[in-house]
């Protein structure tokens, strides 16, 4: 089965959560994934994630890491800060990408075809005859 939870309650584990942001806060300290982590009694930062995937306790984590994403965000587009880390922390802690994944289909969604003709049609007719054939198997509904 595994460990017992640490926090019985979403309520004790908000309040832990705030006690943290109130520390940073008053110290000047950047919210962290990993500060939250220690703060919170936790081996890892790896535990915030299995917190994260419990029902009762979903929002909670959700609610604590979009303030630290919030942070990270507002400190980077402020200017003077360490840009490079603050992306770096975006990356891994909140799936930030910075490339772009294209994918490309064909019509609904299905593969891509493509129509192979016949080499060297007699006439012109004929080739005009397989050119509208292979449109009609590719989109049924244009041609």
């Amino acid at each position: 089965m595994g460990r017992p939870l640490q926090y019985k309650t979403c309520e004790e584990l908000e309040a832990k959560c705030n006690e943290y942001f109130d520390i940073c806060d008053e110290t000047d300290e950047p919210y962290t994934v990993p500060g939250l982590a220690y703060e919170l009694g936790f081996e890892s930062r790896t535990s915030i994630w299995n917190y994260k995937s419990k029902k009762n306790y979903m929002n909670t984590i959700k609610r604590a890491l979009e303030r630290i994403e919030r942070q990270r965000v507002a400190k980077m587009l402020k200017g003077g800060q360490n840009v490079a880390g603050c992306i770096f922390d975006l990356k891994n802690n909140f799936g930030y990408k910075d490339k772009i994944e294209q994918e490309i289909t064909g019509p609904g969604g299905g593969p891509i075809a493509i129509a192979a003709y016949p080499p060297n049609p007699d006439t012109i007719a004929l080739w005009e005859q397989q050119v509208i054939e292979s449109r009609r198997k590719l989109i049924p509904d244009k041609v």
